[in-house]
């Protein structure tokens, strides 16, 4: 069979202060089971699930905005008869530093049933935890097929 290399996506962001203030770039991925290093959009139902995200944040506002909180959640949309969700996100604080920075989001084993589902990424920043944001993402990281292996 066909091992295909990582893909990343690039995260679509959209901010509402000027770069200078507030710049965020970055990419995700997903990978199957512990550690593999390959995106075959089709996952055993007995293996996890691991989406990274890659962002870079600069800008002067940066250090001032440290009560922030970073929100990265995935969703899958199941094609066919039924939908599946939600996947509980994960929240980190804020850095308060320019760099480049990654987290990961895992979908553990035997969570998600078989079928084929699209699979999309969101990254927000909001303040002390609520709605608004000055900054968020999405990627759409495309299908993946969930099925149950021999044993």
């Amino acid at each position: 069979f066909l091992i295909m290399p990582i893909t990343p996506v690039l995260l679509s962001f959209e901010e509402t202060l000027p770069p200078a203030m507030l710049n965020v770039s970055g990419h995700v991925h997903y990978t199957e089971g512990p550690g593999g290093p390959i995106n075959l959009n089709a996952v055993q139902t007995d293996q996890a699930v691991v989406i990274t995200y890659h962002w870079f944040q600069s800008g002067w506002l940066i250090p001032m905005i440290g009560s922030c909180q970073c929100h990265f959640e995935v969703f899958l949309e199941r094609m066919g008869e039924l939908e599946f969700g939600p996947i509980p996100p994960k929240v980190i604080p804020f850095t308060t530093a320019t760099g480049n920075f990654s987290t990961n989001v895992i979908i553990p084993a035997m969570t998600v049933p078989p079928g084929v589902y699209r699979i999309t990424a969101r990254f927000m920043l909001t303040a002390n935890g609520g709605t608004a944001s000055p900054c968020v993402a999405f990627a759409d990281l495309g299908f993946g097929n969930w099925y149950e292996g021999l044993p």
